[in-house]
């Protein structure tokens, strides 16, 4: 399906709120192939809200979300991983034993899951991808 209006992410008047509080207000915005966006603001202005919704994490009170013209308003976010929009966490002791571009790698195949990305991957640490790890490293 085409993209609407050209976009490959698009958000159409997303709201959440959490009780009383308003964490997002009628949030509209759209990102194009081969685009940058950085979203700024201040501790609590609902940066990391915004991204729990894009991702599935969260449900938006009101709006809509679509990836390439497709709507994914409040799916699972392992389905819109498979999309090619996830979500990374800021824990830094999740994998001790490996080194960064070990970790880094296994980035480029989470579209498996659990000990199959290990026998099943896309991507050999002896391919491409390692030169895109060190680029990114």
């Amino acid at each position: 399906m085409a993209a609407r209006d050209g976009y490959l992410l698009e958000l159409s008047k997303v709201s959440k709120r959490f009780g009383g509080l308003s964490a997002l207000e009628g949030v509209s915005m759209g990102v194009g192939r081969g685009e940058v966006r950085g979203i700024i603001g201040p501790n609590g202005a609902g940066k990391t809200t915004l991204f729990n919704i894009i991702t599935g994490e969260l449900k938006p009170t009101q709006g809509k979300v679509f990836l390439e013209g497709e709507e994914v308003t409040g799916i699972s976010p392992h389905l819109i991983c498979r999309k090619g929009v996830g979500r990374t966490f800021q824990l830094t002791l999740i994998f001790p034993e490996m080194t960064v571009f070990d970790c880094v790698w296994a980035g480029a195949n989470s579209q498996f899951k659990g000990l199959w990305r290990l026998f099943f991957s896309k991507v050999s640490p002896s391919d491409g991808a390692s030169h895109s790890v060190m680029q990114i490293l």
